[in-house]
């Protein structure tokens, strides 16, 4: 029974351990996203810098420097770019040339992200329009996410596997009868959590 009951409070711990995990990964990819943001924002300013110089007339210390912030910006996040006659950079999010809309000349979005039990949504709000942030498969983003969503899959296979402890050791202790002659009682209550992982209650002794 001490045993069973230290399986239990492990299960409960480790569980725990997992929420800590995500808290903290959801932390990280938020300050992540503020350093995108703020590349966004300097690429745009650049761009303006660019226009102003008139078609392929923009010095080549604007150029660097419009070179350098989407190298920066590319170790945040996959993209795309396009450059127009002056050498602006128009961008978008993923690798298909189709995704959504980061830059557009001096126009730029701002990324928000939010997490789910399952997994992180980010969302670019530009020019008054949301869009979905789909696409995103590089950079520290993408691998925080990844992160994200491989302790969310570890935290569900713990719960699961705490769930059939708990139903199997009460069927067995059910099935049976005590000296007293009394049908046995369910060692383990178990109750669902807002991320839907069944975690193990502390074991009735009070009934062995």
């Amino acid at each position: 029974c001490i045993r069973d009951r230290a399986l239990a409070n492990s299960f409960n711990t480790y569980d725990r351990s997992l929420k800590n995990f995500k808290n903290g990964v959801t932390k990280e990819i938020n300050e992540q996203v503020e350093k995108v943001n703020l590349s966004l924002k300097q690429i745009s300013q650049i761009n303006k810098l660019v226009r102003s110089s008139g078609n392929s007339d923009a010095s080549n210390d604007i150029l660097d420097a419009r070179d350098l912030a989407l190298k920066e910006l590319s170790k945040l996040v996959n993209f795309t770019a396009d450059f127009d006659a002056t050498g602006a950079a128009n961008l978008r999010l993923g690798d298909s040339g189709k995704g959504a809309i980061l830059i557009d000349g001096t126009s730029y979005g701002i990324i928000t992200s939010s997490a789910t039990d399952k997994n992180v949504i980010l969302t670019i709000n530009r020019a008054g329009m949301s869009y979905a942030g789909n696409g995103l498969s590089g950079g520290i983003v993408a691998g925080l996410s990844e992160y994200y969503n491989l302790v969310d899959t570890i935290q569900n296979e713990i719960g699961q596997l705490a769930e059939k402890f708990s139903r199997e050791l009460n069927e067995v202790q059910t099935s049976g009868i005590d000296l007293n002659g009394n049908i046995g009682k369910s060692m383990f209550s178990g109750f669902e959590l807002q991320s839907n992982i069944a975690i193990i209650g502390i074991p009735n002794f009070a009934d062995s």
